[in-house]
């Protein structure tokens, strides 16, 4: 897979003002709100003609090479894939596709598989049941061993209230198997975690990460000291977006160590 991706474990003191890419060259560090991250999103389409569902796809990518960076060296390669009813869980079809075709040992679980999700998550959902891979319900989350790898992509950074139902019980689920030896990759943000105030909306329902692959840049609430427990070590993956609406939607992180608001 060549050189690991730099990651920031949290933001601590350390690596703040700037992040080094595979080319060696620093750049400036910078953050996204959620709100610019659903306008840049859309402005990709818009201005520039790229479909969403290839920025879905370029997520996908970047999730799957943390992925095989984490399964890495590893006896075993199975992994699960939690997708929630969104478009995140949307990113999750399609990671396990692109896993599927790495020949990893891949599980699907859905907390919403009886509800229809939006249009670019149905076709990567759509793909997966035309390859007969098989839907698991987050009552199925229960093996007799806990797999190596879980990835959540239950909710994103559009969280705004707490997670309940199915949704929590997928997230304690994925806690459990974590207590149990499972590494957790979490997709965005993890899932229950507030992206803007960097809050938890109920203590026993945010997913607490090993890592986390954000898209684009890191949300300000990832920023908090009380988050970092749950992102683990932050890493940015890229969805395609051009570099200069980046630029244009992006702003540089404040440089103080750590910040509370």
């Amino acid at each position: 897979m060549g050189e690991d991706r730099p990651t920031t474990p949290g933001f601590g003191a350390q690596g703040r003002e700037n992040r080094g890419d595979r080319d060696g060259v620093l750049h400036p560090a910078r953050e996204i709100t959620v709100e610019n991250a659903r306008l840049l999103d859309r402005l990709c389409t818009e201005e520039f003609g790229i479909p969403s569902i290839v920025l879905m796809e370029n997520a996908a990518r970047s999730l799957l090479d943390a992925c095989l960076r984490m399964l890495r060296g590893l006896d075993r390669d199975e992994c699960w894939v939690v997708c929630g009813p969104g478009n995140n869980g949307g990113d999750g079809y399609a990671l396990a596709r692109l896993l599927l075709g790495a020949g990893v040992h891949t599980h699907v679980f859905a907390t919403h598989s009886q509800l229809e999700p939006p249009i670019d998550a149905r076709m990567n959902l759509k793909t997966l049941r035309a390859m007969g891979i098989e839907i698991r319900g987050v009552d199925m989350m229960a093996l007799p061993q806990a797999p190596v790898l879980i990835v959540d992509c239950v909710f994103g950074t559009g969280l705004t209230r707490a997670p309940e139902g199915v949704s929590l019980q997928a997230i304690e689920r994925i806690n459990e198997s974590r207590a149990l030896g499972s590494s957790v990759l979490s997709c965005d943000i993890p899932s229950g975690l507030n992206a803007t105030t960097g809050d938890i909306f109920v203590e026993s329902g945010c997913i607490r990460a090993d890592r986390t692959v954000t898209f684009v840049a890191p949300k300000p609430g990832m920023a908090r000291i009380d988050a970092q427990g749950f992102i683990g070590e932050l890493e940015v993956g890229t969805i395609g977006a051009p570099i200069g609406l980046v630029e244009r939607l992006c702003t540089l992180i404040d440089p103080s160590p750590d910040r509370e608001s």
